[in-house]
């Protein structure tokens, strides 16, 4: 049994998409086909329905903060990056295990990880030599609305692993086991070198980081004795099965990984140094200023007498300045018109 964990993403339709489907190629990246899906199954959730099943855990996720609140706790807390978790149960070669088999082991790790009440989905894929079932889990519980931690994941799978192993009666990746005993040495030799420790501080946080300061110190002299080198992890694929992308780790690259370089040149010009010529400076030329014509005034309307009366009559006051600069009433031609018409016009004696 070899329990690993898929590359965690942000939504759990796109990894369901792929679990339920084909692998895609560069002409097809999504196919419709599932040829190599040999059964697919809910577990912890009221229906069988994929598609229904990936609502509800996408509505989990959503609701978290309304589900802390109605159980009794805060909406506090970040935003999840990566709620959902995607891990794969292999099989070894020529065992083909029921699917009775299979749902017993996938509860069981998911066990293992923390994932009690949660919701996931199990999708049982045939198309290598050995058995193996995705298994898509929601980190979110649907009855606390907590999330589940994501650290060392990876060592309670491994260790749920041997365990489910030794419990058949059979050991089938021994260089774990080899590994797990060389991890616990290690960490007693750390331990035994921090056994006279004290953290000093006034602060919780003051201790706590005097004391990983000290764990990593002990951790680096521990390491310096040499004498507790782990054990290389096995190589990932077989070698009929090349590595389809460059190995990730430096010291794990050697020159055959390389292609060989393209020969351009001969070996007398490539002995011959070439002399380091410096660039000519450039010639920066200054752009003439531009000189633009002042603005011109603003306008402003004639302030007439009827809208300086205006004026005085909406502030409620007259100014003694405004009374001074206000202009004498005169009669309009109109008027003086009409008064020399009474005038003239006869008397009525």
């Amino acid at each position: 049994m070899i329990g690993r964990h898929a590359s965690r993403g942000r939504g759990v339709a796109g990894a369901v998409a792929y679990t339920m489907h084909d692998r895609g190629t560069s002409a097809n990246p999504y196919p419709k086909t599932s040829e190599r899906v040999a059964w697919s199954a809910t577990v912890g959730s009221s229906t069988d329905d994929i598609d229904l099943t990936v609502r509800i855990m996408q509505g989990i996720v959503a609701d978290a903060p309304v589900i802390k609140m109605r159980t009794g706790g805060g909406p506090a807390g970040r935003k999840l990056k990566n709620p959902y978790d995607h891990f794969v149960l292999s099989w070894k070669p020529g065992d083909n295990p029921t699917k009775a088999a299979a749902l017993e082991a996938v509860d069981e790790a998911l066990q293992a990880l923390g994932y009690t009440d949660h919701l996931a989905i199990a999708v049982m894929h045939n198309d290598t030599d050995a058995d193996h079932v995705h298994v898509v889990a929601c980190r979110v519980s649907p009855r606390t609305g907590i999330a589940v931690p994501a650290g060392r994941s990876g060592l309670k799978l491994s260790r749920w692993a041997e365990g489910y192993e030794r419990a058949r009666g059979e050991i089938q990746v021994p260089t774990r086991v080899q590994r797990r005993e060389e991890r616990e040495q290690f960490a007693a030799a750390v331990n035994e070198e921090l056994k006279d420790f004290r953290p000093t501080g006034r602060t919780v946080r003051e201790r706590s980081k005097a004391k990983r300061k000290a764990r990593t110190a002990a951790k680096k002299r521990v390491r310096a004795t040499g004498n507790y080198p782990l054990t290389p992890l096995r190589p990932a694929r077989s070698p009929q099965r090349p590595l389809a992308r460059m190995p990730r780790a430096r010291h794990q690259m050697s020159i055959e990984s390389f292609p060989p370089l393209p020969v351009s040149r001969t070996a007398t010009e490539v002995a011959t140094p070439v002399p380091l010529r410096r660039p000519a400076p450039a010639i920066i030329t200054k752009k003439p200023a531009v000189t633009r014509p002042p603005a011109p005034p603003a306008f402003t309307p004639p302030f007439t007498p009827a809208a300086k009366q205006r004026s005085l009559q909406i502030g409620g006051h007259q100014d003694a300045a405004i009374r001074a600069i206000r202009p004498k009433v005169t009669t309009t031609r109109k008027g003086e018109d009409a008064r020399r018409r009474r005038e003239d016009a006869p008397g009525d004696d």
